[in-house]
């Protein structure tokens, strides 16, 4: 008896284990997804993110580095359209190669990834 419940232990442990792991793994996936860009519009999507997030330091009145994410045109100061890993936006919510943007709370991971995803479709405008 004492056997049978040490092996059902450790398989309950294992099996656990097990799928806590499969479940961490199909949560990362699922928030990593590749989302294709050429669907995305500024407006509808990569604007909100960036009003949610960054206008409060980029805004119109006196953004700090002079950095404003107020429109598309002062957007595209940041962006290198084709290469999100030369953008310094992307740079910047990835936190590679920049300071970590915005400082105190890094965007969710589907944001990232549609902000990635617009520069390397050619971030386009709406019009």
């Amino acid at each position: 008896m004492r056997k049978m419940i040490t092996f059902l232990v450790v398989v309950a442990a294992i099996g656990g284990a097990g799928y806590g792991g499969y479940y961490i793994w199909m949560r990362s996936k699922e928030e990593t997804e590749k989302i294709d860009g050429t669907t995305l519009r500024y407006s509808q999507d990569v604007y909100p993110i960036l009003k949610n997030n960054c206008l409060k330091c980029h805004g119109d009145r006196d953004p700090k580095k002079g950095i404003s994410y107020m429109n598309y045109q002062t957007t595209m100061r940041t962006v290198v359209p084709n290469e999100p890993a030369k953008s310094k936006l992307y740079q910047a919510l990835k936190g590679e190669d920049a300071k970590q943007m915005p400082p105190n709370a890094k965007l969710k991971a589907n944001e990232i990834e549609i902000i990635r995803a617009w520069i390397a479709a050619g971030a386009k405008s709406d019009g």
